[in-house]
């Protein structure tokens, strides 16, 4: 059970592009990627694939969306990656803090990113000349990603309106958008009202029961 301050020791990288390589796709629209939060986790950073890892030639755009199903709800977090700004080189990705922490309770999410071109390929593993080593981390089972992706649509204004049923086998099908976690609140966090009741509700029990580009 998930308890009042817990956190991961270190953040995770949920979709992690593993090394610096040469995109093989030149796809300015959506490009989405769906996952499930089984328990809650606190977002630090939002990330976007760094094609040769040699800088931002443009500018791209990575998003986090609640979903309902295969429809974007809201935007929770977005970050833009410039030439100017482009933030931290780590593996083949750039990642950029957010103002401050984020915390996802159960449900569904998706990452999405967009902007890429000639000049700031993307990924795609059904793409010719792939080349890329791309992994997801799902926290100890804290998220579950689910396999194929989405494309299309208005930037900006969803998560993809086309399913892409080439990388179905896969939970991260492209080298695009990403983010970084730690599972459970971060001390920083305020606490949810609902939690410190739910803490000492357990205590309690315990108490009469006998006694977790750089």
């Amino acid at each position: 059970m998930f308890m009042a301050g817990s956190a991961s020791a270190s953040p995770i990288t949920a979709y992690e592009v593993q090394s610096v390589f040469d995109g093989n796709q030149a796809y300015g629209g959506i490009l989405g990627m769906l996952f499930e939060v089984n328990e809650t986790v606190t977002v630090l950073s939002l990330g976007a694939f760094d094609d040769d890892g040699d800088g931002i030639a443009g500018t791209l755009t990575t998003e986090l969306w609640s979903r309902t199903g295969t429809v974007g709800d809201s935007i929770l977090a977005a970050m833009t990656f410039t030439a100017n700004d482009y933030g931290t080189l780590e593996g083949g990705s750039r990642f950029k803090d957010l103002v401050g922490p984020l915390v996802l309770t159960p449900g569904s999410y998706a990452i999405v990113s967009y902007g890429y071109s000639a000049t700031d390929e993307n990924g795609n593993r059904s793409s010719p000349n792939w080349m890329g080593s791309l992994a997801t981390n799902d926290g100890n089972g804290a998220l579950s990603f689910v396999r194929g992706g989405r494309y299309g649509g208005t930037p900006g204004t969803g998560i993809g309106t086309t399913y892409d049923p080439e990388v179905l086998g896969h939970g991260d099908p492209y080298a695009a958008g990403t983010f970084t976690y730690e599972v459970g609140l971060t001390p920083s966090v305020p606490l949810p009202v609902s939690l410190p009741l739910l803490a000492g509700g357990v205590a309690l029990i315990g108490a009469f029961g006998g006694r977790r580009k750089s």
